[in-house]
């Protein structure tokens, strides 16, 4: 299986992050059944612990 993408991401000042991803994963032509996939991801992190 193989992912291909970009991925973009913003760190607030209180160490919150915020970003935006969109991906391609197929398993590269390896077999004759590919039916591959594409995916657009959001994500939210926020810190629990640390500085």
């Amino acid at each position: 299986e193989f992912r291909s993408g970009i991925e973009i991401a913003y760190q607030f000042r209180n160490k919150m992050r915020a970003g935006v991803a969109l991906f391609h994963l197929s398993n590269g032509g390896i077999s004759s059944d590919n039916p591959g996939t594409e995916a657009l991801v959001f994500s939210v992190c926020i810190p629990i612990m640390g500085n």
